[in-house]
């Protein structure tokens, strides 16, 4: 049986983070003129078997790979490499370009190849702040150093599309979600209510999927269930179009004002119940509170403060509040923005 550890490796939430251990070893960004060095042109790279690049304008490209949200890339040319700078996660990488300029190798001999030219988009424009001026002379340093930035050079940043600085404003520190996924520890406190429209507002002015996810998951954490759908939804739709944000928005279809506000069922729930998303996709209560479905694990429901509580095999918690009679909704790191309904086979309670 594969481990939860291995799981979480994987998993769409906490998948983001990871590229931020090995940024240090990332070269930096090279300052080269446009004008002697033509980007390549505008239009869609695709791969088969990993998704598609969207070459946007002569500096900026969309990489949407499947089943992941979709990242913004700055993008410089140096002979036929592209140095290449995630605005979404604050890291630097390395491409090259093959076929004078008609396919892009990702590394690993990951090769997308132009299938759809389009019309290249203005550049981006120039930054306007002192940080965000500072930031993009050293976009590598600056994303490796922005953890220790003051609010106001983060928000500055944000400002001028640094989208990793609005995450950073916002989505706090992943150890803690980790320490309370792995060592059964209370869930993160939620922001206070202006930092959370804060989030929100800065997902609908931008152009990031990436943002609008940590928006949506941060509105989650503090119960703001339907905002955070709202949010999604957004990212979901054009020009974002993250499909990720397509799956779980619907998944938080059943979600109404009125159930999310009636108390909360007493006891355990019984019976199955499935989402298709979170790492816990499909789960059974038996009528002593017992648990299995999830990769082979048998767990123990318990109650704490009206919340269910099913301890992992990695010492952490799954944790699911009970919405009505026949839906559960995810609060912990592994199945945030996940919505479990009860399926056909589950008896009434």
């Amino acid at each position: 049986m594969q481990s939860i550890l291995l799981s979480w490796f994987f998993h769409h939430s906490l998948r983001r983070w990871l590229p931020l251990l090995a940024g240090g070893l990332l070269c930096g960004l090279a300052t080269v003129s446009q004008a002697a060095q033509p980007a390549p042109g505008c239009g869609v790279y695709s791969n088969s078997q990993l998704g598609e690049i969207h070459v946007l304008s002569p500096d900026l490209m969309q990489r949407r790979v499947k089943d992941s949200t979709p990242e913004l890339l700055h993008y410089q040319r140096v002979d036929s490499r592209l140095k290449v700078f995630n605005l979404d996660l604050g890291i630097g990488d390395a491409y090259t370009l093959l076929d004078d300029g008609r396919a892009i190798d990702t590394g690993m001999d990951f090769v997308y190849t132009l299938t759809r030219p389009l019309s290249c988009q203005p550049p981006m424009p120039a930054a306007t702040s002192v940080a965000g001026q500072a930031c993009w002379q050293d976009l590598e340093a600056c994303g490796q150093n922005s953890i220790q930035a003051s609010d106001k050079d983060l928000r500055d940043m944000c400002a001028d599309r640094l989208w990793f600085a609005c995450t950073r404003l916002f989505a706090g520190e992943p150890a803690a979600w980790l320490q309370s996924a792995l060592a059964a520890g209370p869930l993160p406190k939620p922001l206070p209510a202006d930092r959370l429209e804060e989030a929100a507002q800065i997902c609908l002015k931008g152009m990031s999927g990436a943002v609008c996810k940590e928006a949506a998951n941060v509105n989650w954490d503090a119960g703001r269930y339907l905002q955070a759908r709202a949010l999604l939804r957004h990212a979901c739709a054009a020009p974002l179009a993250d499909t990720t944000a397509c799956l779980a928005a619907e998944g938080m279809a059943s979600l109404t004002g009125t159930a999310l506000a009636a108390p909360v069922p007493a006891g355990l729930p019984r019976g199955r119940f499935r989402s298709d998303t979170g790492l816990a996709r499909d789960i059974t209560f038996d009528d002593s509170g017992q648990v299995t479905g999830f990769a082979g694990l048998v767990m123990q429901a318990r109650l704490e403060h009206g919340l269910i509580h099913m301890r992992h095999n990695q010492g952490g918690d799954f944790i699911l509040r009970r919405v009505g009679e026949g839906t559960l909704i995810g609060l912990d790191m592994w199945n945030r923005l996940s919505v479990y309904e009860a399926q056909s086979d589950s008896p009434e309670r």
